[in-house]
């Protein structure tokens, strides 16, 4: 099965490209870490999210099978999002990155996406949730 070599590719280019600055450390945001995808909507990964409005008669969408976010001391961060499109035999595999930054707001966060909008987050202890038009995408801070 690829999942877990994708998943593993996915953790060592985001934490490659997330390695930290000793000066931003010093006044990192407590949302700062790496963060691993744990589950959509209450669902277990792999999972094939259904967006409302979505047809009853159209195929399947893409099946989220792993995501890693990192976000750096200074508020940046990159994310990537594996998917994997078809059944049986004609499967596709196809990870997405993205980057962006996130600030405080209220008691939470703002995510704003590099060439697209804004998401809430919010942080609990180790777990950070993206509130994507209603769709809540749970996250669990690693290491």
């Amino acid at each position: 099965m690829r999942v877990p070599l994708l998943t593993a590719a996915l953790g060592f280019t985001l934490v490659a490209a997330a390695a930290p600055d000793a000066r931003a450390q010093a006044t990192a945001s407590p949302i700062a870490g790496a963060y691993e995808l744990v589950s959509v909507d209450g669902h277990a990964i792999p999972y094939a999210p259904v967006h409302p409005g979505r047809p009853a008669d159209a195929p399947p969408g893409p099946e989220v099978v792993a995501s890693t976010m990192v976000v750096r001391a200074d508020g940046s961060f990159v994310m990537a999002m594996a998917y994997r499109m078809g059944t049986g035999e004609a499967q596709i595999f196809r990870a997405m990155p993205f980057s962006g930054t996130t600030r405080a707001e209220g008691d939470g966060w703002v995510a704003t996406w590099q060439g697209a909008g804004e998401t809430p987050l919010t942080l609990a202890r180790d777990t950070l949730v993206m509130n994507n038009e209603g769709m809540l995408f749970r996250y669990v801070k690693r290491g």
